[in-house]
């Protein structure tokens, strides 16, 4: 009797034993213990681990310095993919409307000095970024720039500043009015050119859209201070926003 009753508790004991250990992290394995991102609330980070899934709910604002994560890892873990040089998030890939699905989520690949044959030990997490409600609004505190297409000299990429840079909206026409002659420069963006060139986050720079601008076959405009004009979708409504900051164009 009293062997039954050991051999009971002996095998309670173990099933309860077998059903904590898949929450336990087992340092020998590359993982990821835990993340906060500097400048989002933790509240608005989900991480499954046993799913290997971390969903992030976007601010409106990017946070000075970039989507910049902080990791607990396992012993001798380090992040091997899914980061630029900086440290942070790639944020230029969360912008257009194509992005932040979960069919086409970010990976994030983090490896041991564990090996098995030749290979290192690694660890595949699928970052799920979720876009804020709401549609872009004008920051008016920062200068709108230019770059233009070394081989299209009617061609040029605007980087507007857009506070909700990651909600989802299409520009599909922008209005550069010169502030000396009253001339204004209308550029509607043909459906033929696809999401690729009508809104982006350039890459390296925070809070802003870049949208591709061109004039052909008009004159390009030339130089000069030009109040800048966006329209675009946001969900149901068709809404223009208008920058009280100049863009100016230089010689």
């Amino acid at each position: 009797m009293k062997s039954t009753a050991t051999f009971l508790a002996l095998s309670l004991a173990a099933l309860l034993f077998s059903c904590e250990k898949p929450n336990e992290i087992d340092e020998d394995k590359p993982r990821i213990k835990s993340i906060s991102i500097s400048g989002i609330p933790d509240k608005d980070i989900e991480f499954i681990p046993e799913r290997y899934v971390i969903n992030v709910q976007l601010p409106a604002m990017v946070p000075e310095g970039g989507l910049k994560p902080n990791f607990q890892l396992t012993e001798n873990t380090e992040i091997l993919e899914g980061l630029t040089p900086a440290g942070t998030f790639e944020s230029r890939l969360l912008c257009g409307d194509h992005s932040l699905n979960t069919s086409n989520p970010t990976t994030l690949i983090v490896a041991n000095d564990k090996k098995t044959a030749i290979y290192r030990n690694t660890t595949t997490y699928q970052i799920n970024f979720i876009r804020p409600l709401g549609c872009p609004e004008v920051l008016g505190n920062i200068p709108i720039t230019y770059s233009r297409d070394s081989s299209n000299a009617n061609s040029m990429q605007i980087q507007v500043p857009l506070q909700n840079p990651f909600s989802s909206f299409k520009v599909f026409a922008i209005r550069l009015k010169n502030l000396s002659t009253g001339a204004q420069h209308d550029n509607t963006l043909p459906s033929y050119l696809g999401d690729y060139f009508l809104n982006r986050c350039p890459s390296g720079i925070d809070n802003r859209v870049s949208l591709f601008y061109t004039s052909s076959p008009k004159v390009p405009p030339g130089p000069g201070s030009y109040e800048v004009s966006v329209t675009m979708n946001c969900g149901e409504s068709q809404r223009t926003l208008t920058f009280p900051q100049p863009l100016v164009i230089a010689e």
